[in-house]
């Protein structure tokens, strides 16, 4: 499960529990929180051709939007965004 934010240390409170609600309901998944720093350096290390395009973008919103796709071509998973609460497991999906 992949997740991103602008800071891994400071996240808003009803976020960061939204987020916990994910890991708790899915304590046999893992579980990446990446930030603004990680999801360029995974551009770069991974998809360097799409760099300039991800730094043209306006707003950091833009990249984190995008950034996304690659994470679930590079390695499959579920993405969630930070403020998806979580109130059931969700490997009963994948049955």
């Amino acid at each position: 499960m992949f997740q991103t934010w602008k800071s891994k240390t400071q996240v808003p409170e009803n976020y960061a529990r939204w987020s916990q609600s994910v890991r708790i309901r899915n304590a046999n998944f893992g579980h990446f929180l990446w930030d603004d720093f990680d999801n360029r350096k995974f551009i770069a290390d991974y998809y360097p051709w799409f760099l300039a395009i991800y730094d043209a973008y306006p707003r950091e919103i833009y990249r984190a939007d995008a950034v996304r796709y690659f994470f679930m071509y590079q390695f499959g998973g579920i993405y969630l965004d930070m403020d998806t609460e979580c109130l059931e497991p969700l490997a009963p999906l994948f049955d």
